[in-house]
């Protein structure tokens, strides 16, 4: 028997219809060996829905029966071959019976189905044919055995193959949830904005004042006064209960209840710990004073701080190329002063044809605060200026 899952069952519809050379679109339909020494499995006249019915059927071999169905699989009646035959109306499927033990198989069908209006079967399994549908109860087996039957398989593992697999559908919701949903809230805030605040309530309207002109007539508020006569009234309270009737009293007869103390119900500390439920192996809690229930300290050498190695704590060396020499200033802008010696620094001489300078007259006298200028020695013009180096 094969077994064909549901994904390579539709590929090979797809592939029996679209692909099936002469076996597909065609009226006369070479089926393949159909028989059997026992019984066979139903055939139908059409794979799908089971809309199309049998009309004749031939057959040979030895002394067997054609069993017919209907489209539920029900049994409507038989027919006795070999031979041919005449299926009964709304025969769908049919089996062959073989009822001695010899071999019966079909030889020729003729239904409804316009793509298989004549159906050929290759007859008796010694006279070429496969003999699949005998006692291994498959039909159809030469379908399998047909040529190109594996390049046909190969086309369905490629088409197979390049469908994708289903997704994970539990991730597809979680990032709908946290990624997608979130989005569409934020832009449609962004879109549509915030509703407004509802208003607060309005405040109740103030009575209306009353028309001035209006008549009441002589009604008044009422002022509270009690009714007249009404102190002189000798009703009260006593009068409900003494004129009550007396409830009469029934004793209990089974003597009733007590209610205890609660609290001298308890039993006593040495009865509860006699009395004290079994808790397994879990130990009671001892005293938090005992030596031996401290908290435990960790070891020393958890709480040493972590020493670097010295490879790691190198003073860092300034790179050799960031140790530029310090720019010169240009020698425009820095001349030193030059030599006085030289001559092209010597500090200019005045020429001797300027004159003598004046000389003073000697016959005077020097001037003396108070004295008019007339007494102040004038200088001769006749002299000439000294020069320097000159006596």
């Amino acid at each position: 028997m094969f077994y064909i899952s549901k994904k390579s069952t539709f590929l090979l519809l797809l592939l029996f219809f679209f692909l099936g050379g002469n076996q597909a679109y065609a009226e006369t339909y070479n089926y393949g060996y159909f028989g059997t020494t026992s019984q066979t499995e139903k055939l139908w006249a059409d794979g799908g829905a089971h809309n199309d019915v049998w009309t004749s059927l031939s057959t040979g071999g030895g002394s067997g029966q054609v069993i017919w169905y209907s489209t539920s699989s029900s049994q409507i009646g038989t027919s006795t071959i070999p031979g041919s035959v005449s299926a009964p109306s709304g025969a769908a499927a049919f089996s062959l019976r073989s009822l001695d033990g010899s071999e019966v198989y079909a030889i020729e069908g003729t239904s409804t189905n316009p793509l298989s209006s004549t159906v050929i079967f290759t007859g008796s399994s010694s006279g070429g044919g496969s003999g699949g549908s005998g006692d291994s109860g498959c039909i159809g087996c030469d379908l399998f055995n047909c040529p190109g039957w594996s390049q046909y398989m190969g086309k369905l593992d490629e088409i197979k193959s390049a469908i994708p697999p289903a997704p994970n559908w539990q991730q597809v919701a979680n990032t709908f949830r946290d990624t997608i949903a979130p989005r569409i809230i934020n832009d449609l805030d962004n879109l549509l904005g915030r509703a407004p605040s509802s208003p607060g309530a309005p405040n109740a309207p103030s009575i209306p004042a009353l028309p001035s002109d209006l008549d009441d007539r002589g009604l008044k508020a009422p002022t509270g006064q009690e009714a007249p006569g009404l102190d002189d009234s000798t009703f009260s309270g006593d009068d409900i209960k003494n004129g009550a009737p007396k409830i009469p009293e029934r004793e209990d007869p089974t003597g009733g209840f007590e209610i205890n103390d609660p609290i001298s119900g308890l039993p006593t500390q040495d009865e509860f710990t006699a009395n004290q439920p079994n808790e397994g192996e879990a130990p009671l809690p001892t005293d938090p004073k005992d030596p031996d229930n401290f908290a435990p300290n960790p070891p020393e050498g958890d709480n040493v701080a972590p020493t670097p190695s010295e490879g790691e704590n190198q003073a860092p060396s300034p790179n050799e190329g960031d140790n530029y020499t310090p720019p010169n200033p240009s020698e425009p802008e820095n001349m030193a002063p030059a030599d006085p010696t030289e001559p092209e620094n010597i500090a200019p001489t005045p020429g001797d044809t300027t004159g003598t300078a004046p000389i003073p007259n000697e016959s005077g006298t020097a001037p003396i605060p108070g004295d008019t200028n007339g007494l102040a020695p004038i200088p001769s013009e006749s002299g000439t200026a000294p020069l320097p180096g000159q006596p």
